[in-house]
């Protein structure tokens, strides 16, 4: 993956990484207390949940200095087939012979995503447009340098 990262900027093969944070609102339940001659201000760790939690999707295209983030209420397969379907600008990928997406190995991020979002004749372009790369060490109790 490292040499992913190290080879300079090629519009024809542009990286764009992706990650998919969830989302919560929250207010405290009692207001802090400031601090007080003698004594530290205080926080209580008890909350309230505020309006229903949803996903933020960001996309990033470093070399190409190019942004995106999106949110959406759920984090299905189905919802990650269409935010990777939106990304596809023709405009800023006018040049490019394949898109190359970098994303965590998660079970919704698969081409059986593309099948169940999208009808055959839609989808069929779709998984050769792209090259895959899985972050490794993202797993749960993984550890290493490329842990996010």
């Amino acid at each position: 993956m490292q040499d992913l990262y190290s080879r300079p900027y090629d519009a024809r093969y542009p990286v764009i990484c992706m990650d998919a944070q969830p989302q919560s609102r929250r207010a405290d339940k009692r207001p802090p207390q400031p601090a007080r001659p003698g004594h530290p201000a205080t926080y209580d760790y008890e909350y309230v949940r505020r309006g229903i939690p949803c996903t933020l999707w960001m996309f990033v295209e470093p070399l190409g200095q190019w942004r995106t983030a999106n949110a959406t209420a759920r984090r299905p397969g189905v919802d990650w087939a269409h935010q990777v379907q939106a990304l596809a600008d023709p405009s800023r990928d006018r040049q490019a012979e394949r898109l190359i997406r970098v994303c965590d190995p998660l079970n919704t991020h698969t081409y059986a995503s593309f099948y169940r979002a999208f009808p055959p004749a839609e989808r069929a372009a779709w998984p050769g447009a792209y090259s895959w790369r899985f972050r490794l060490g993202t797993a749960v109790g993984a550890t290493g340098p490329n842990r996010s």
